[in-house]
């Protein structure tokens, strides 16, 4: 088997596991404008750690910040699970690091490819609950303006990419 295709799956891979992590951290899940008058405007972000909201009335702006203290249960999921696959992501790119360097056997890189494609389904189940909840409030409430912010399609787009990464990282070759 050609050699490069481990490389370009650790390297698809990493920056899978890379887009976990700031999937994670950062809290641009959904953004949306609820118009209450012509003069007032409340803008609202909102991640797995912190809702931000600014309030505009007449060009002024006022932002606050709250803390997601007392949550909807999908958060908690969502949280569990992108925690779940970060870690799990991180440890097995360590691992094949490991494997790649020390020249070892190649059954560690394909069961560790094999597990980075398992953790995609906790990444799955975190960004396709929370979307499917957020929107679903959204609806319910009288939104003018909604869509998904970064962070969330940042996941979705470490899907593909780890599972691409994952399956060039199961095939066999030789070291």
């Amino acid at each position: 088997m050609v050699w490069y295709l481990p490389v370009i799956g650790f390297v698809l891979a990493f920056i899978g596991v890379l887009f976990y992590v700031i999937c994670t951290a950062t809290n641009t899940w959904y953004e949306r404008t609820i118009s209450y008058s012509d003069n007032l405007h409340m803008y609202t972000s909102s991640g797995l750690w912190k809702t931000y909201q600014e309030y505009v009335e007449k060009g002024v702006e006022d932002t606050i910040t709250m803390g997601m203290s007392n949550v909807p249960a999908y958060i908690h999921l969502a949280r569990a699970c992108m925690i779940i696959a970060c870690i799990i992501g991180i440890a097995n790119l360590i691992l094949i690091f490991l494997a790649y360097v020390r020249k070892s056997d190649p059954v560690w890189i394909q069961m560790a490819g094999l597990t980075l494609c398992l953790s995609v389904g906790c990444v799955l189940t975190a960004t396709l609950w929370f979307g499917a909840k957020v929107e679903q409030y959204s609806r319910m409430a009288d939104t003018d303006y909604f869509s998904f912010g970064y962070s969330i399609i940042l996941g979705w787009v470490s899907i593909p990419l780890v599972v691409i990464g994952g399956a060039l990282l199961t095939i066999k070759y030789e070291t």
